[in-house]
C-alpha cells in the first residue's frame, strides 16, 4: 500500500508540473505544426503572394525567400501530430482527476513507535540498557524489614500490618533478569490525509522464542519489588478492572506474540496515542511486523520494525540484591532503559 502511494504521489507531482507551467503550450505546439502539415499547400500559396510583395523591400530575390519559406505538405502526419495533441491533453486532465479522487476517498495514515521516553523508534532500533544475568547458586530468604519499615512500625506500633517478605532476594533477582535490557513500547497513528479513517487499528506480530517476552501493561512505572508484604490491597491496582486499549490476542498457533490497537475514528490531521503500553524485551535481532487498517482501505499498511538487543551485558550477586532501596535503585537504574523510570518518576513529580 505505501509503494502504491509513492507511485501515485510521484505521478501526481509530474502532472501536477506538466500541468501548471506547460500544458497548454505544449498541446498548443503540436496542433499549430500539424496544422501546418496539414495545410501546408495553402499556406504555401499564401506565402508565395506575400513574399512577392515584400521582396522589393528587403532586395532579395523572391525564388530564394520561397525556398526557405516553403512548407513540405504532410497531411497524414499532421492529423496525427493533433491526434496526439488531444489525447495528451485528454490524459493529463483526466490522471490528475483520479488520482485527486483516489485521494480524496483514501485516508492517509501514519503510525509511529515510541519507546519509554516517548521518542520515535526508528525501523532500526537498538534497545537500551543491559541484559542483566547472575551465577548465584541459591538465593536464601529475606529475613529482615526494610529501615523505612522499621521506622513505620515503631510509629504505628500494633497498627503496623506488613509482613517480612522473604522471597524479596528473589524476586529482586527476577526483576532485574526480566526487566534488564527492556523497553516500553507505546503507539501514535496520525491521519494525514483529508478524509476520515473509521474504525482505525493496529496489529503488532512477532515470534515467539528464548530470550524474548512481552505484555501489554497500562503504567508505564515498573515496580521494583518490596522487602514488605501487605495484608490488605487498598494501595494495590485492580488489574481485573482495567481496560486496555492494546490487547494481547490469541493466534492460530502459539509461536507469535499477537497485539492489537483500535485506535477508533480518526479525524483529518488527528493524531492519537495508545495508552497501554507494551513492554518488549528480547535477546536476539527481531522483526516487529505492523498492519494498519481502516474501512476506507481496500488493504492494510504494512511496515516493520527491526529490533536489536542491547549489546551491554550485567552480572549482579547477592551483594547487590542485599542492598538498601536507595543503593540498589542506584546500581541498577541504568542497566532498565537506561535510567529512564528515573526520568519518569522525576518528570511525574516536578
Amino acid at each position: 500500500m505505501i509503494k502504491i502511494d509513492q507511485i501515485i504521489l510521484l505521478i501526481k507531482e509530474i502532472v501536477l508540473l506538466i500541468l501548471g507551467k506547460f500544458h497548454n503550450r505544449i498541446t498548443g505546439v503540436i496542433v499549430t505544426y500539424g496544422g501546418l502539415l496539414i495545410f501546408g499547400s495553402q499556406i504555401n500559396l499564401m506565402m508565395q503572394i506575400v513574399i512577392v510583395k515584400i521582396s522589393p523591400w528587403v532586395d532579395i530575390p523572391p525564388e530564394n525567400l520561397i525556398s526557405f519559406f516553403t512548407i513540405d505538405p504532410k497531411p497524414e502526419m499532421g492529423l496525427t501530430l493533433v491526434f496526439v495533441a488531444l489525447v495528451y491533453n485528454f490524459g493529463v486532465t483526466v490522471c490528475l482527476a483520479q488520482i485527486q479522487s483516489y485521494k480524496a476517498k483514501h485516508p492517509k495514515l501514519e503510525l509511529a513507535m515510541l519507546n519509554g521516553d516517548k521518542e520515535k523508534i526508528g525501523g532500526n532500533h537498538t534497545l537500551r540498557g543491559a541484559i542483566c544475568t547472575h551465577s548465584i547458586d541459591e538465593i536464601p530468604d529475606n529475613t529482615s524489614y526494610s529501615e523505612r519499615a522499621l521506622e513505620e512500625k515503631k510509629r504505628n506500633g500494633r497498627l503496623f500490618t506488613s509482613q517480612i517478605n522473604k522471597n524479596f532476594y528473589r524476586e529482586r533477582a527476577k526483576y532485574l533478569s526480566s526487566q534488564g535490557g527492556m523497553e516500553i513500547i507505546g503507539l501514535t497513528l496520525e491521519n494525514l490525509g483529508a478524509t476520515l479513517a473509521s474504525n482505525a487499528r493496529v496489529e503488532l506480530r512477532f515470534k515467539k522464542s528464548a530470550g524474548v517476552s512481552a505484555s501489554n501493561e497500562n503504567s508505564p512505572l515498573l515496580m521494583p519489588p518490596s522487602q514488605e508484604t501487605k495484608e490488605d490491597d487498598r494501595w494495590r491496582s485492580n488489574d481485573n478492572a482495567a481496560i486496555y486499549d492494546i490487547k494481547a490476542r490469541h493466534t492460530s498457533s502459539d509461536s507469535d506474540y499477537f497485539f492489537e490497537w483500535i485506535a477508533g475514528n480518526l479525524q483529518p490531521k488527528q493524531l492519537c496515542e495508545s495508552k497501554t503500553r507494551i513492554f518488549f524485551r528480547t535477546e536476539s535481532d527481531i522483526d516487529i511486523n505492523v498492519k494498519i487498517y481502516c474501512d476506507e482501505l481496500p488493504d492494510p499498511i504494512e511496515k516493520s520494525y527491526k529490533i536489536k538487543p542491547t549489546a551491554e551485558r550485567f552480572e549482579f550477586d547477592l551483594d547487590l540484591l542485599k542492598y538498601n532501596d536507595k543503593d540498589f535503585s542506584d546500581a541498577t537504574s541504568k542497566k532498565i532503559m537506561d535510567g529512564q523510570q528515573i526520568r519518569y518518576i522525576n518528570k511525574s513529580l516536578s
